[in-house]
């Protein structure tokens, strides 16, 4: 009996902690030999062996065989009873391989109970913006800001949230929360933190906070063409036409297809009456971007303004229809549905408004969902 109850321990605890540790050697360099020893360790555990799941999961990962990678995690009976550490890992691999449904349940698997728990629900977060659930980017963000304010990582992903979303004050209120403790936030953070919080500045109105944002942003990198765009964006708001176009000429001397400029040097040839510049500009950025409803309506008020009222009608229709879409994609990002029909129709409706808005790889990453 003693011979029977060692062979076996050897057999089903030994001989798998063996295997697994040799694949563990072999992961980085050999991954496919490294699979090969996770699945005969397996085995030899009856199946009963979720660190070598775990690594066999990312060994799939690893060899590019997603839905793989994501068959063996789903087999682990209890995933939270592995260390936080090692689901947070494969969540991270899983995401940059794009594997979104391995990420997410790796990162709930993360108990309550645990010190990472925190992050993990933050990388959840960013996890459902990558997929444009944003109303469950809000939902987990309230959770963990109930329990702790000073969370700036959840407000700088509650605030991009809250942009798609089209509720610029909220998104402002929540950047300007993440800021408070920018400190605790990554560099690249700061900066788009910083860089959103110029945009939404402008949008609102709100020069004199657009204008310290800048110069904050100023003092920490220097400044790339679009916040260039931006300051000129600013200056024609205080009044400053000639500077702002000097900057614009300046960004298209450098890069003459900028389509962001060119749009923004016909809004400064428009207020100065230079109608034919400004047409030319608008319809040059028109024929790159049939969706950009601000060009057609700023081609349309020029083509008003020049007697011209039929065809200035057309993009004043164009800009209507392109509006509602845009109303459309907010009201259908607001939903969803427990039903996988009904959430099949609005993932796949959201998809094709997407492209027809000129955004190709959020309507590819939807696809992807589709129920």
């Amino acid at each position: 009996m003693l011979l029977v109850a060692g062979y076996w321990f050897w057999q089903t605890q030994l001989e798998p902690y063996r295997l697994y540790r040799q694949a563990e050697q072999s992961f980085e360099q050999e991954p496919r030999h490294a699979a090969e020893l996770l699945n005969a360790a397996v085995n030899q555990a009856s199946g009963d062996y979720p660190e070598a799941k775990w690594l066999w999961s990312r060994t799939f990962l690893r060899l590019g065989q997603r839905q793989e990678a994501l068959g063996c995690f789903s087999t682990i009976p209890h995933p939270e009873r592995l260390p936080a550490d090692q689901l947070l890992m494969l969540s991270h691999e899983a995401r940059s391989a794009g594997e979104f449904l391995l990420a997410t349940l790796a990162l709930k698997a993360v108990p309550a109970t645990s010190a990472l728990y925190v992050n993990a629900q933050e990388q959840l977060m960013q996890v459902r913006l990558d997929e444009g659930r944003f109303l469950d980017v809000l939902a987990i963000g309230k959770e963990l800001v109930a329990g702790n304010q000073d969370l700036p990582l959840t407000a700088y992903l509650m605030a991009r949230a809250y942009e798609q979303l089209a509720d610029p004050v909220s998104a402002k209120a929540f950047y300007k929360s993440a800021l408070q403790h920018k400190n605790e936030l990554s560099s690249e953070a700061v900066d788009i933190t910083l860089r959103r919080s110029i945009r939404l500045a402008l949008q609102l109105g709100e020069f004199s906070l657009a204008s310290q944002y800048i110069e904050e942003l100023q003092s920490r990198t220097e400044l790339t063409i679009d916040d260039q765009l931006s300051q000129a964006e600013l200056l024609r708001a205080q009044g400053d036409m000639d500077t702002a176009m000097a900057i614009v000429e300046q960004i298209l001397d450098q890069v003459p297809t900028n389509l962001q400029a060119m749009e923004l040097r016909g809004t400064l040839a428009f207020d100065r009456r230079d109608d034919k510049k400004a047409e030319q500009d608008f319809r040059e950025v028109l024929q790159s971007q049939p969706w950009n409803k601000g060009a057609h309506y700023k081609l349309a008020q020029v083509l008003q303004r020049t007697s011209r009222t039929d065809e200035a009608e057309i993009h004043f229709r164009e800009n209507r229809r392109l509006t509602e879409l845009s109303l459309r994609v907010v009201q259908l990002q607001q939903q969803t549905f427990s039903d996988p029909v009904s959430e099949r129709q609005r993932v796949t409706e959201l998809a094709t408004l997407y492209s027809e808005l000129g955004q190709p790889r959020l309507a590819a990453q939807l696809r992807q969902q589709v129920p």
